[in-house]
């Protein structure tokens, strides 16, 4: 069972990557569809991660995202890290590889 669950995981996630507009516009579709169930969902997510919410508001308005990564130097997929929530502005530029070394627990 558990190999069926991650050959599942790792299929639609090759698909996902494999098919971007398709999976953009089935997106869409399920949000049309589920409206009241995403809001409450949403609801949910910003109260319990006000001060992430609050950060990445901030951080959005006021910091342009650099061209590479704080760490490799590479220069796709770049994120926004926060290393502290209580100090919005305190955000560094990372390709996403370097942003998940980040959040592994020591």
């Amino acid at each position: 069972m558990e190999d069926i669950k991650k050959y599942m995981k790792e299929y639609g996630k090759k698909w996902r990557c494999e098919n971007k507009e398709k999976d953009r516009e089935r997106k869409k579709i399920w949000a049309k569809n589920h409206k009241e169930s995403m809001s409450d969902n949403q609801k949910r997510y910003y109260l319990k991660n006000k001060k992430k919410v609050y950060a990445r508001t901030i951080t959005n308005r006021a910091i342009k995202t650099d061209d590479k990564c704080g760490i490799c130097k590479g220069e796709e997929n770049l994120k926004k890290h926060h290393w502290n929530y209580d100090k919005p502005l305190m955000v560094s530029t990372l390709c996403v590889d370097c942003h998940k070394a980040q959040h592994i627990p020591l």
